[in-house]
């Protein structure tokens, strides 16, 4: 919520490439971080991987983890397809102000959040 209503505010007091600049600063760092904290666990790790070609293979005839990874690819798209639209929609079709269109989609995130609980 805090990455939607944050980049309006920002832009309608410093302008877009500003905040694009800050952005583009603070993003690489974050990434580092997470990075750097990200560790796999003793006892999961296996003395010799897989071979490439083997490994595609195991992944690819596994039916419910291609399931699921193509459910979530289409959630994760139409949730950010909408995202990217909406301010389009706000600004223009809406007549909002800039630094009011990440409250509408607020509305918009709270409603995808709360239909998770209906996805069983």
């Amino acid at each position: 919520m805090i990455g939607i209503i944050i980049p309006p505010l920002l832009a309608s007091a410093m302008g877009w490439p500003i905040v694009g600049i800050l952005f583009g600063a603070l993003i690489p760092v974050t990434m580092l971080l997470s990075l750097l904290g990200t560790r796999e666990r003793k006892e999961y790790q296996i003395d010799e991987p897989l071979p490439i070609f083997t490994a595609f293979k195991e992944t690819l005839s596994n039916k419910p983890f291609l399931n699921i990874t193509l459910t979530y690819t289409l959630i994760d798209f139409f949730t950010g397809l909408t995202l990217t639209i909406l301010p389009l929609y706000a600004r223009f079709i809406l007549k909002m102000e800039e630094g009011l269109v990440g409250f509408a989609a607020i509305g918009i995130a709270i409603g995808i959040l709360t239909s998770v609980l209906f996805w069983k």
